[in-house]
């Protein structure tokens, strides 16, 4: 693009604001989107694993309990989540 004077040819007088914030919208609004989906994603786990009621391993839970200051409840519920897995509950766990 060729300049005159100080303002660049071919460019708009308010600088592309507009548009800017036009896409900052839509980015915004489909991110947006991702995250609700996510969110249903991992709510629709949970609860598939709270469903199954699988037993978890009662030093796992005390590991979690101990580590993290989670009640008996919360480490199991985390457990469940992660299909008995202490690395991925603790995963879950921090990423919450």
């Amino acid at each position: 693009m060729a300049a005159i004077g100080r303002k660049p040819v071919g460019e708009f007088l308010d600088g592309g604001s507009y548009l800017k914030h036009k896409l900052e919208t839509h980015v915004l609004a489909i991110e947006e989107r991702h995250i609700r989906a996510e969110q249903a994603t991992t709510k629709e786990v949970v609860q598939d694993a709270e469903k199954r009621d699988e037993p978890v391993k009662e030093d796992a839970v005390k590991t979690l309990m101990d580590e993290f200051s989670l009640s008996k409840g919360e480490a199991t519920k985390a457990l469940r989540a992660a299909s008995g897995n202490v690395d991925d509950a603790i995963r879950q766990i921090i990423e919450a």
